[in-house]
């Protein structure tokens, strides 16, 4: 999946840019601004706050990489269908980007880290319906006669 998600970065458009919530400094900028701002970002090497300024987007570089908005990925979510969203890396890192993908819909969780697992609504039920199932076959199954 890695390889997929990191050619998507390289396919950042207006319609995969997810809406950045109330409180980022980038929400008051246009969709094109960001579009505009994430390809100088990615794929020049001119300086983070040369780039701000010609993009006339008032934030501190060090805060950007805090900033970037999610993009929808190709990824559908197991449980409602809907598109998964990655946060964008830092371009230090791009090349190893290896995000956890997020529903937006049911807030269902890819943690890319093994020893990381979801906690959403579905991912709890499902974890109940394994173990109930197990009780029930353990049940089923005890010897009999034995203490």
């Amino acid at each position: 999946m890695k390889g997929d998600l990191s050619i998507e970065l390289f396919k950042i458009t207006a319609e995969k840019l997810r809406p950045l919530p109330p409180f980022n400094p980038l929400v008051n900028y246009e969709t094109t601004s960001i579009v505009a701002l994430l390809n100088a970002y990615y794929f020049t090497d001119e300086k983070i706050e040369r780039i701000l300024v010609h993009q006339q987007i008032e934030l501190k570089p060090n805060s950007l990489v805090r900033c970037l908005p999610n993009v929808e990925v190709e990824a559908q979510c197991v449980y409602c269908e809907s598109n998964l969203n990655a946060k964008l890396p830092s371009r230090a890192s791009k090349a190893s980007w290896q995000p956890d993908l997020v529903c937006s819909q049911c807030q269902h969780i890819i943690y890319q880290a093994k020893e990381k697992t979801c906690a959403c609504e579905n991912c709890q039920l499902a974890d109940e319906k394994k173990r109930s199932l197990l009780k029930a076959y353990l049940e089923e199954n005890k010897p009999h006669g034995e203490c």
